[in-house]
């Protein structure tokens, strides 16, 4: 489908659709598990910190899942009672299916599927009890993994800045298709 832009001239033919879909597994499953708080020697990959709490409703959350309906091992308030939330909250993304969208509030673990899938233990125990890791981000945003970030900007304020862009590959492939007459 062809449709006008503001400049006379110029058409925009849709994208052409990608068979190949890139999942979480294919983009990032390589890089080696981390818990919170925990760095690793590999550029831009250190896991942040989360409260503890937080790092044990989600060591008993499978992928895909979240830890709002876990039976035992779920989100409490300060006084101990159950919270109330949206199912995507406290949430383990999918090895096998891309990213969900990176957002400004990609560092807390109960804002929208922001949780690393993990990986199973094997005695009902699940890894990586943490958000994307910067480098992580950056993969999954089709942007250079080893990015040489700025150190005088906040972990917080270099999430933000990534959450509120738009994947470099999905843009290049808009503007392929923009073309004059």
């Amino acid at each position: 489908m062809k449709s006008g832009l503001y400049k006379k001239g110029l058409t925009w033919n849709d994208p052409v659709k990608d068979e190949h879909v890139v999942t979480l597994r294919e983009a990032i499953g390589n890089l080696p598990s981390l818990e919170a708080g925990e760095v690793s020697e590999i550029k831009n990959h250190w896991a942040r910190k989360h409260p503890k709490e937080q790092i044990e409703w989600l060591r008993h959350t499978p992928e895909g899942c979240s830890a709002v309906a876990n039976s035992e091992h779920y989100p409490v308030k300060p006084s101990g009672e159950r919270i109330k939330s949206y199912a995507n909250c406290y949430k383990r993304m999918v090895w096998d299916a891309p990213s969900p969208t990176v957002t400004m509030r990609n560092e807390i673990m109960s804002s929208q599927d922001k949780v690393h899938p993990g990986r199973c233990l094997g005695n009902g125990l699940w890894s990586d009890a943490r958000v994307l890791t910067l480098r992580e981000l950056l993969i999954v945003m089709s942007l250079p993994a080893d990015l040489d970030l700025p150190t005088t900007v906040s972990d917080t304020a270099l999430r933000q800045f990534i959450g509120e862009g738009i994947p470099s590959l999905m843009v290049k492939k808009i503007m392929q298709g923009i073309c004059t007459d």
